[in-house]
């Protein structure tokens, strides 16, 4: 909402300059963790050897931070426009082929559209923290750029918006299902159930909501209370609810 009303209203603004330096700044820093590196490098990718994964696994936070400083500079500026450009239209090529998330391909558009009116149609305008009014301003400034994202690694913000998102290190929520309700649940689940070693039956609640929205669940607990509200009406009654269909969670990222 901030970014969006500075746009509005002043979008050449030294301040709007720094919040969109800051989103692509922890963008690529957030990565900089052992869970992401984890994650990436153990990928199936194309069968390309795990040397090569692991450097790319260095590369993508190295890259995205690098291209963020750049658009602090008037040297750098417009390697980093190209730059972050390039790395949009792979998301997109990405999330339309492979993955079909669509909902983010919006987002992906328009950040390269203001990405071209702040730093490439405005070269003549730097970014620089002297240049800001001083007050009110700067404290907006600096607490959205840095207090935010800092709560949000030490546990103390939401565990979604974005910073953790695909690092993995999110709450990986499933259910454990009863054979006495496996065949209540709608087929739009059914089709995701799993066995673990012992035989139980389980599915992500991940791979359900992906399949449905096209977009990761937003992974907070409060949000747990809306599902089993939802899934207590396919259940045969007298069920109790916590034995039958049981809440797991389980953190790719400890």
């Amino acid at each position: 909402m901030i970014i969006l009303l500075l746009f509005l209203f002043n979008s050449t603004t030294t301040i709007f300059k720094g919040l969109f330096i800051g989103i692509y700044f922890w963008g690529g820093i957030h990565k900089f963790n052992p869970c992401f590196y984890s994650y990436f490098s153990n990928l199936h990718m194309f069968g390309l050897p795990y040397f090569f994964k692991s450097v790319v696994a260095i590369g993508i936070p190295l890259t995205e931070t690098l291209l963020a400083l750049g658009l602090i500079f008037k040297l750098t500026k417009k390697y980093a426009f190209i730059g972050l450009v390039t790395m949009h239209v792979f998301i997109l090529i990405l999330v339309f082929f492979l993955f079909k998330s669509y909902n983010i391909i919006p987002w992906n558009i328009i950040n390269c559209f203001i990405l071209f009116h702040l730093f490439w149609e405005n070269q003549n305008i730097s970014f620089s923290l002297e240049k800001s009014k001083k007050g009110i301003t700067t404290l907006i400034l600096a607490t959205t750029i840095l207090v935010g994202p800092l709560l949000n690694k030490a546990n103390l913000w939401d565990e979604h918006l974005a910073f953790k998102m695909y690092t993995y290190d999110v709450n990986q929520f499933y259910y454990e299902v009863s054979d006495k309700v496996k065949t209540s649940l709608p087929m739009e689940i059914q089709e995701y159930y799993r066995e673990d070693q012992n035989g139980k039956t389980f599915f992500y609640l991940y791979d359900w909501f992906l399949s449905i929205n096209r977009v990761p669940m937003y992974s907070e607990e409060r949000n747990i209370i809306h599902i089993e509200n939802y899934l207590k009406n396919f259940l045969p009654f007298g069920t109790v609810f916590n034995e039958e269909l049981t809440l797991k969670n389980y953190r790719y990222c400890k």
